[in-house]
This record gives C-alpha cells, sequence and structure tokens, in this order.
C-alpha cells in the first residue's frame, strides 16, 4: 500500500517557480537561486500552512524569495494565497481658490468589506478625516476661471471622470463624496459659466444626483442640460470605448411623475418631498437654510443660538424636546393610526467635548420659559425608577366619609397618600455615555422605561409597598429627554437597534459651522407658546386626510408584508406624527398642515443623515482596526515563519557536524559528542542527533553515535 502526499498550494507555487529559474532538484532538496549553487543547498518542506524554505549555504529567505519572483504571502497557503491588501491606486487634491490644498481624497483598491473600491478622506497634514474642513468642488480654481470666462463648465459624479475629462482639454469638476452629495454652496462657484454639462453615471442614484445638480444650477439661471455615456457606466468607460464628448447621449429629466394608471405605485398616497436636508460634509443632516427660512420662529431660534454662539440645529432640536416635555398631557396626536399618540420626544445631539451642547439647553430655557411651577425642567437622568418618581409626590385625599366629631365635624375626612402630582418634565444629559452605564447596571430598568416613556406608556409599578408605589398612567404625563453624545459614546446607544431605543431618538449635531464670527444681537424671546396652556381634558391635534392615508397605506403594506422598512426607520411615521404636531402647536393651531408634515419629513430625514453618518463612520473605524489586526497577524505569521527557518537552518548544520566528526573519528559517546560541538550549539544537540538520524547520516545505538554505513 503507497500513501499519496497531496502538495500544498504554496508548495506547488514554490516549486513552479523552481522549474521556471532552472533549479535542478528533487524531494526537498533544490538548488538555490539566490547564489551560485551546484550541489543542491536548498531545503523545500511543506508545512501545516503553506511551505518551508531554508538555504544551507546562509541565504536568507527573503532573499531567495525575492530571485523566484514571489513574495513571502505566496509561502503561505489559503487565505494568504488570492489576498489582495488594499492599497491607494490614486489620490486627488482638493484645494481652496488660492489653490492651497485643504484635503484629499484616496482611491484604494481593492476595498475592504469585498467592495471593489473605497474613497477615504484625508486631511492637509494626511491625518484621517476631515471634520471641520470647508468642502469645496473638485478642481475648484480651474472652474472659477472658467466661470469668469463664461466657458462651459461639466460636472461629473467622480474624481476619475473629471481627471479623464481634463485630459481632453475640458473643465470638468464634480462634489465629494459622490451621488447624492452635491450642495448649493457648490454651485455659487459655477456662476457666470456659459453652461453645465451634467453627466450622469448610468444608475438610478446617477440620475437622481443630475437632477439634483441641474436643479441647483437652473436655480440661479445658469442654462443646464443632462447626458450620459453611450457605453458602460460613466463618462471613463464611455471615453475607454474610443467614443468622444459628441456621442454622449441626452437624458430626458422627467419634471413630473409618469401619470401610469397601471401602475399600482400610483396608488400610493401622496409622498410629502421634503426640501434638501443633505448638506456637505463635514456635519451630513444638517438642517438646510431652507427649513430655518420657512418660518420666522425658527429663524428666531437660530438667532438666538447663533447670538449665544451655540448650535442651531441642537437648540432647535432641544427645543422641541423640552417643549415635548411642557406641553399639556392632555395634547394627542390623532392619526387615525395607534390611538391618541403621545408628542414626547427624545432627542440627541453629537459632538466632540466642550462643543457647546450644554449652552443649547440654556439657549432652549432662555427662549421659551416655562410659568407652570410643576414643571420640572433639566432634570438629570438616574434610575428608571427615578424617571417615574419625579411625577409622584404625597397628596390629601378625600376618603368619602365625614368627622362625625371634634373640631373638625361636618368636614371630609382627608389622608394623606402617595400619588401622581405633576405631569410635566424635561430630562437633560450631558454625556451620553451616563445612560449606557445606568442601563448596564444589575436589574436596571432604565432602558425599559426610556422606550415606554418615548411612546407615553404606563410607568413604574403599583404593587410595591406603599412608599415605594410608582405608578405614572399612561395619557397622564409629558416628558421630553434631550442627551449630548461624543461621537464614540454615542455607539453603545446605536447599537443597541434590537431593542428599540435608538429609532426612538432624534439626531443632530452639536457643532454648527454656520455660526458668524461676529456678534449678532439676541432676538425677543417667546413670551407666549403651547407649553404655557393648560386644558382641562382631551385635545386632539387632527391630521389632513392625506396624511392619514399614507400613514395607514404605510402601516397595511408593512403588515402585509410588501413595504420593508429598515430596522433603524421602523418609527418613521410616529416621528413625523410627534414633530409635524408640536410644530402646528408652535404656529397656534391644534391641526396640521401639510406645510407641516414636509417640515416634519425634513428634520426626520435630518436626523437620519447624521444616525446613519455616525453609523458609517464607526463600521470605518472597525474596517480600519480589523486590517490593521490583519497586518500584525501576517506580520507575526512571517516572523515565526523565519524563526522556524533560522532553527531548522541550526539544528542542520550541527547535525552536519556531528556527522562529520562521526567520520572523521569513528563512533563515540553522546557526551563525547557533546564535546565535539561548540558550547552554543549544545541546547539543539539532541534536536540535531534525531534529524542525522531521521536523515540516514548517523545511527545511534545505546548511546553511541555511529556514521551510517
Amino acid at each position: 500500500m503507497t500513501t499519496r502526499t497531496l502538495n500544498s498550494a504554496a508548495y506547488e507555487r514554490v516549486i513552479a517557480a523552481l522549474n521556471d529559474h532552472g533549479s535542478k532538484g528533487r524531494g526537498t532538496a533544490w538548488q538555490c537561486v539566490a547564489h551560485e549553487d551546484r550541489a543542491p543547498s536548498l531545503s523545500v518542506t511543506q508545512s501545516s500552512k503553506g511551505v518551508l524554505i531554508n538555504c544551507h549555504a546562509g541565504c536568507a529567505t527573503e532573499d531567495v524569495v525575492t530571485a523566484l519572483n514571489l513574495t513571502m504571502s505566496d509561502l503561505f497557503d489559503e487565505p494568504l494565497e488570492r489576498r489582495q491588501r488594499p492599497q491607494v491606486v490614486a489620490e486627488y487634491s482638493y484645494c481652496d481658490e488660492a489653490g492651497e490644498l485643504l484635503y484629499s481624497v484616496r482611491r484604494i483598491e481593492p476595498g475592504y468589506n469585498g467592495e471593489r473600491k473605497t474613497f477615504r478622506q484625508y486631511a492637509a497634514n494626511g491625518t484621517a478625516g476631515v471634520k471641520g474642513v470647508r468642502r469645496v468642488l473638485y478642481r475648484l480654481p480651474e472652474v472659477i476661471a472658467a466661470a469668469k470666462a463664461g466657458d462651459t463648465i461639466i460636472v461629473v459624479e467622480g474624481e476619475k471622470d473629471a481627471d479623464s475629462l481634463a485630459a481632453l482639454g475640458v473643465v470638468a469638476t464634480c462634489n465629494v463624496g459622490g451621488a447624492g452629495k452635491w450642495s448649493d454652496d457648490y454651485t455659487k462657484h459655477l456662476r457666470g459659466a456659459s453652461e453645465v454639462v451634467i453627466i450622469a453615471d448610468r444608475d438610478e442614484p446617477g440620475r437622481k444626483h443630475a437632477e439634483t445638480v441641474a436643479a441647483s444650477v437652473k436655480k440661479i439661471g445658469i442654462p443646464a442640460r443632462v447626458v450620459q455615456a453611450a457605453r458602460g457606466k460613466d463618462v471613463s468607460d464611455h471615453l475607454s470605448a474610443g467614443l468622444g464628448y459628441d456621442d454622449l447621449e441626452p437624458v430626458e429629466l422627467a419634471s413630473t411623475p409618469a401619470d401610469d394608471s397601471n401602475d399600482t405605485a400610483a396608488t400610493v398616497p401622496h409622498q410629502a418631498e421634503a426640501p434638501e436636508t443633505e448638506q456637505t460634509d463635514p456635519y451630513p443632516g444638517r438642517l438646510p437654510e431652507t427649513f430655518y427660512n420657512a418660518r420666522p420662529l425658527f429663524q428666531q431660534i437660530r438667532q438666538y443660538a447663533h447670538a449665544e454662539a451655540a448650535s442651531a440645529d441642537t437648540s432647535f432640536f432641544m427645543t422641541l424636546a423640552r417643549l415635548s416635555g411642557m406641553v399639556s398631557h392632555h395634547y394627542r396626536a390623532v392619526t387615525g393610526i395607534g390611538g391618541r399618540a403621545s408628542l414626547n420626544i427624545f432627542a440627541a445631539s453629537v459632538g466632540g467635548s466642550g462643543a457647546g451642547k450644554s449652552t443649547s439647553v440654556k439657549v432652549a430655557k432662555s427662549m421659551m420659559p416655562s410659568t407652570d411651577e410643576d414643571f420640572r425642567d433639566g432634570l438629570p437622568l438616574g434610575s428608571g425608577e427615578g424617571m417615574a418618581e419625579v411625577y409622584m409626590g404625597n397628596a390629601e385625599v378625600e376618603t368619602g366619609e365625614i368627622h362625625q366629631r371634634g373640631p373638625n365635624k361636618g368636614d371630609p375626612v382627608v389622608v394623606k397618600v402617595r400619588k401622581q402630582v405633576r405631569h410635566n418634565a424635561f430630562f437633560y444629559v450631558d454625556e451620553g455615555e451616563t445612560i449606557a452605564k445606568l442601563a448596564d447596571r444589575n436589574g436596571s430598568t432604565l432602558g425599559e422605561t426610556l422606550r415606554r416613556a418615548a411612546i407615553g406608556e404606563t410607568l413604574g409599578q403599583a404593587n410595591a409597598t406603599e412608599e415605594r408605589t410608582r405608578y405614572v398612567e399612561e395619557g397622564s404625563y409629558s416628558m421630553g429627554l434631550m442627551v449630548g453624545f461624543q461621537p464614540k459614546t454615542a455607539m453603545p446607544l446605536l447599537a443597541d437597534s434590537a431593542t428599540g431605543t435608538p429609532q426612538r431618538f432624534l439626531w443632530c449635531w452639536a457643532e454648527d459651522n454656520t455660526i458668524p464670527y461676529e456678534e449678532i444681537p439676541k432676538p425677543d424671546i417667546i413670551r407666549q407658546h403651547p407649553g404655557q396652556k393648560r386644558p382641562t381634558g382631551p385635545v386632539d391635534i387632527t391630521f389632513p386626510e392625506e396624511i392619514r392615508k399614507e400613514l395607514r397605506w404605510q402601516r397595511v403594506a408593512k403588515a402585509r408584508g410588501e413595504l420593508q422598512v429598515s430596522e433603524m426607520d421602523a418609527h418613521g411615521p410616529l416621528m413625523k406624527v410627534k414633530v409635524a404636531a408640536l410644530l402646528a402647536l408652535l404656529d397656534n393651531r391644534e391641526f396640521v398642515r401639510q406645510d407641516d408634515w414636509d417640515l416634519a419629513e425634513v428634520v426626520w430625514q435630518s436626523s437620519c443623515a447624521v444616525r446613519d453618518a455616525l453609523i458609517e463612520e464607526a463600521k470605518q473605524q472597525e474596517t480600519a482596526e480589523r486590517a490593521r489586526l490583519e497586518e500584525a497577524q501576517m506580520q507575526q505569521a512571517l516572523r515565526t515563519h523565519s524563526a522556524k527557518s533560522e532553527q531548522d537552518t541550526t539544528r542542520e548544520r550541527i547535525a552536519r557536524t556531528i556527522h562529520r566528526h562521526v567520520v572523521k573519528d569513528g563512533p563515540m559517546s553522546l557526551g563525547n559528542v557533546r564535546r565535539k560541538i561548540a558550547a552554543r550549539d549544545r541546547g539543539a544537540m539532541q534536536q540535531a542527533v534525531d534529524y542525522a538520524e531521521a536523515r540516514g547520516w548517523i545511527s545511534l545505538e545505546d548511546g553511541t553515535v555511529s556514521a551510517a554505513s
């Protein structure tokens, strides 16, 4: 019976390279290719993970590998066999009007997580990330010069396309980040151009991006048209196919949705088209200028915030959250779906330490003062029981009996009982890490309480002892919550999507790059607002029929499995209902209009953009860390391999020395063998003896070493 040894992929690769180089040998002995070698002195042996090579003449393993036109990675089997390490294949510089470098974008191929490509942004000093750096158009100086000269300017989706056109002498540009990231701030640099031609990528995101750019350009009076590649996805593919500028195909952008009575989508209720909410990085999701200009109150909030050098977005979200805890619990939103909805708003402001989150609390409190002495304003967050406790107290309650004698004869008998005595509270947590720590405590009810409070469900428990009873009934309280996070401390909450906690928050940036440096006047406070009203009974905030139909369609479509919504967006409709209702109240109305709903959509989309940016940043950091660990593991494997090769070389050298002595001096004891070899080699003597015996060079019997016959 014979046993056939299956060669590893790495072994086959090395043997093939040796044969290609003309090396002579067989089995484990080959001529070394790193030096002139007449006798085979290169050992090639298989290991469990690849192949080990060792030149007994002393050539370094790296030199042998290089001579074979291989790399150290080629000595290993999968996954190193076909591993392609991500590397920078191009770097694109973004400069200001004067040509000074602001930041750069590196194109990495292959991308991470199986992607074909990845883009990473770096500040001018080479550090990763461009937070706080002004964003500009690619090739901005050339664009400005072309606009001043009244030339045509081409807008494409990526830097590679812009460079491909520039090589033909055409002025082309793009925005950083690709499709969906255009801003009106970019458009102003095109003013003066005779025409702007947008070359759309041949996919849905590319078409939508082209529509956005065209609308922005036309808005300031510049003629614009859209074309696309005749072959391939983008203009680079088009040019590579040998086609020219005149071969680009025109694209007609639909001004209104197609009227197709056979299309089931036509029966879907109207979806409000929100104004553009995506702003230029580094703050994707910042509320746009069009939002603040929509109502004088919004302008007032922003001016008050900027007068205090605070973030307008955080101040606005803070105002919403604080108002939701201040308004009467009798106010409820009624849409025909899910009963009377609570207006409780939870918001999260994300920014670095010292970004001014706490200043925004003061802005909201100063702008919209409360006149209710029972309103608990700006409370810290403790346990879940503590949140319910805020609404509790002692009250005198009539028992239904009458005093029969004494000085109180004829008066109702009253007793002090523990019960809910207030209805309004606003909580503020300056550092969101507190939530994670409190929620992780053994037996903590904070997470569950937050989720229940966000939708106005019953809090506390009624089955405890009298002094510990905390029972706050559904519909009997209003609560607002604002939490300040640093980007890293926000991740535990965002990662808790399975419980539904992060979905109940609105997200915004604590930094605001629109705050003016010059001092601006502070506007008047909001002297009359819905937080001061105290109706004595239920008040329904109603919604238009179109919005009610839209909400019902979404609910039914999800229940029927016909509409798939991401886990993070599951609470979107409810969050928009709350925001729209509060906006109506701020406008002194108890009914929602379509414009309230449209503005609520802007708020929700802004929140989603901030949230998604944080999640994406965390993914990138995780990918970079994983790549670093993989690289460290590979280097360790290479070091281990090199150390093993060196050990094998030492063992064989000692074995040959032992063989030479017993051939020359005859059989000798192990003790005499030990004295024959150098002191530095004696620790490896036994391994060398075993190796020499296995190779058939010596024989060992009864402690005597002899040359093999």
